[in-house]
C-alpha cells in the first residue's frame, strides 16, 4: 500500500489487539482501489500509521462512522457500504470479530 503523503515519525510504541504491541515509525495519505461487486471506487484514507511489523491492516469502524459511513455484517461477512448504499468491499470473516 504506497502512502501518496508520507511523514516520518519517531519510534512511537502503539497498543495492539490483545495487548500485542508494536511501533509506528510513520503516518500518512493512502488511496485505496477498492472492487466489490463489479463497482469499482477510490477510498481516500487519512492519518494511516506505518507498523512495519504488522502483518494486518486493521481499519477503525468507529472512524468510519464518524465520518458519516455505514457497514452492515451478515453471512459472516462485513460489507463497507458508501452513503449511497453501495458496497464497496466485503470481507469474510476470521475469527472471534476480525474480518479480512
Amino acid at each position: 500500500m504506497p502512502f501518496n503523503i508520507y511523514e516520518v515519525m519517531t519510534k512511537t510504541p502503539i497498543a495492539g489487539v490483545g495487548g500485542s504491541k508494536a511501533h509506528t515509525i510513520g503516518c500518512g495519505y493512502v488511496h485505496l482501489k477498492l472492487e466489490c461487486d463489479r463497482y469499482t471506487s477510490i477510498l481516500a484514507l487519512q492519518v494511516v500509521l506505518h507498523v512495519p511489523d504488522n502483518h494486518n491492516n486493521p481499519l477503525s469502524l468507529g472512524r468510519w462512522e464518524m465520518a458519516r459511513q455505514s457497514y452492515s455484517a451478515y453471512n459472516s461477512k462485513l460489507y463497507l457500504l458508501m452513503k449511497e448504499g453501495k458496497h464497496i468491499v466485503k470481507g469474510a470473516r476470521a475469527c472471534n470479530e476480525l474480518y479480512k
